[in-house]
């Protein structure tokens, strides 16, 4: 059986204190579904820039979570489509390599507000997976 708790000092708005029974407690995101959002998976296989995730009117994207795998050596980076400033900056790559960005609330980067997401890639290595979005 769960129980409310009241939470009567709260951290910040986006945390919360919840008590456990031994009397220690556990700090928690508080996380609210955005209006907008999505998976997306990623299926590269030349160099240039390659859109993720289609742009929305007014909205920013942001990336909330990810992994990729690559069949070969590449640099990588991500930007908005039009302005294509480095969104993260470029992230190099041995064959077979990867990446894991875990779910991460605040999120790891941005478009420009009604962009697209680009991946960028410096050679045809193949690569492969899939990210999580919210748009803002």
């Amino acid at each position: 059986m769960s129980a409310r708790v009241a939470v009567t000092a709260p951290l910040s708005d986006d945390l919360a204190i919840i008590p456990n029974r031994d009397g220690s407690v556990n700090v928690a995101w508080i996380v609210s579904t955005p209006a907008g959002g999505g998976k997306a998976p990623i299926s590269v296989a030349g160099a240039g820039a390659t859109t993720i995730v289609a742009a929305v009117p007014g909205k920013i994207i942001r990336i909330i979570s990810a992994y990729l795998v690559v069949g070969g050596a590449v640099n990588i980076n991500w930007q908005s489509h039009i302005t294509t400033s480095d969104a993260d900056g470029v992230q190099d790559f041995a064959q077979n390599g990867g990446i894991v960005l875990p779910f991460n609330p605040i999120g790891w980067f941005d478009t420009v507000a009604g962009e697209a997401l680009d991946i960028v890639t410096s050679t045809g290595a193949q690569v492969g997976g899939n990210l999580t979005y919210a748009t803002f």
